[in-house]
């Protein structure tokens, strides 16, 4: 199981979507903090520090991130690159388990990323930057594990939807869709389904009370369990040799 995670571990961080995306997150979030800097401040005067803006952008990017993560496993059914692992020796179970554990360093990557850019251009004023955004230095690591453990569900539906159609497109059509249009959509239509959705959850994790913080989190996980069983039950079950 060690030996399979290692080996999807330097896949993934070989393949330069990773850090494609982990560079784009920085100069998203530094383009930002420069028109926020530049522009007039709001009306009521207090403009949003980098460190409150890292936050959401870090949470899209480990969304985007749980997308790719799902369209490498589809390309691996297009490249035929699967029954070789098989042939190995490799169990279906394990072998999943492990492209799921990979994705977590990279996840965590990916959440860094804006957060160190946002603390390094708070640096003027950080004791501010920190109120405004309820935050502290010892729990900026926190908010960072936070913010890739509220993103497992979506890396467990990635996977399941490129075992489910063996393809790269599903998993970045599906997880993308469901992130970036249909959960605002639901939470505007639908408010008390939308508390349960995995973006409010991530919300609740992140910026909630004790309690709330704990039900999310048991959500979230509940959420990823059910999610990646399906994965794995269908893994299982396929023929990969035609």
């Amino acid at each position: 199981m060690i030996a399979l995670t290692s080996a999807e571990l330097v896949k993934l961080f070989r393949r330069s979507p990773v850090w494609r995306l982990a560079g784009v997150m920085a100069v998203v979030i530094t383009a930002l903090a420069l028109v926020v800097s530049l522009s007039a401040p709001p009306a009521s005067g207090v403009r949003p520090s980098a460190l409150e803006l890292s936050v959401p952008i870090g949470l899209i990017g480990c969304q985007v991130l749980a997308a790719l993560v799902g369209a490498a496993l589809g390309q691996e059914y297009q490249w035929r690159t699967l029954p070789l692992w098989l042939t190995r020796g490799a169990l279906r179970g394990p072998l999943l388990v492990a492209r799921f554990a990979a994705a977590l360093p990279a996840l965590v990557l990916v959440a860094l990323v804006p957060i160190a850019v946002g603390l390094a251009f708070s640096l003027g004023d950080l004791d501010a930057a920190l109120r405004a955004s309820h935050l502290t230095l010892p729990t900026l690591g926190l908010v960072v594990l936070a913010m890739a453990f509220a993103t497992l569900p979506y890396v467990a539906l990635g996977l399941t939807l490129a075992v489910a159609r063996r393809t790269a497109v599903a998993p970045v059509g599906g997880v993308l869709l469901l992130a970036l249009l249909v959960e605002p959509i639901l939470g505007q239509i639908a408010p008390r389904v939308g508390a349960y959705l995995p973006s409010v959850l991530a919300a609740n994790l992140l910026s909630g009370g004790g309690e709330g913080r704990l039900v999310a989190a048991l959500l979230i996980a509940l959420y990823t369990a059910v999610v990646f069983a399906l994965a794995v039950m269908l893994f299982r079950r396929q023929d990969l040799t035609g």
